[in-house]
């Protein structure tokens, strides 16, 4: 925790527009992110992490944000007010239901999920038609929905070891 206070710390005085906060045994994101309002980028990955908290929205600049390898069990609707948001990383984590609210971020570029308790791809997702990654592989879907076709963008689709019936 220490170390996650004075990398903030360096930040804000240095108006940094990146922060790696990964694999410090976090349990929670510092509150005082909330001041790094010029973030563009933050990684908060490989930690114990439970939860995204709210003030993460007022980070308005953000356009990468990697919570990869922690317990998060749910996506707040608070991430939505994320506008410029292009890569969400959420691998690794213990989350099994995709909010519809997560079509609200139509900036999205790259959505990671993989290796989740996902059961099901919600139809709301046709709207994040900027993807050009998804990531889903390691989670509990039997099947792909048809409005993915919709996603012209997409490049990669990534499902390997995911429970597929042939539709």
């Amino acid at each position: 925790v220490l170390e996650a206070v004075k990398r903030i710390d360096e930040a804000k005085q240095s108006d940094s527009t990146s922060l790696n906060l990964s694999d410090l045994g976090l349990t929670a994101a510092p509150e005082a992110l909330a001041e790094l309002t010029n973030l563009r980028s933050l990684d908060l990955s490989k930690n114990q992490i439970t939860a995204i908290p709210d003030f993460l929205a007022q980070l308005a600049e953000l356009q990468v944000l990697v919570l990869n390898n922690n317990q998060i069990t749910a996506i707040p609707d608070s991430l939505a007010q994320l506008g410029k948001l292009r890569l969400l990383g959420l691998s690794s984590n213990q989350i099994s239901v995709l909010p519809d609210y997560l079509a609200q971020m139509t900036s999205l570029d790259i959505l990671f999920l993989s290796w989740n308790q996902i059961t099901a791809i919600p139809e709301s997702l046709a709207k994040l038609t900027k993807l050009t990654q998804l990531s889903f592989f390691g989670n509990q879907i039997t099947t792909i929905p048809d409005f993915i076709a919709r996603l012209t963008d997409l490049q990669q689709l990534d499902r390997k070891s995911t429970r597929l019936n042939s539709s």
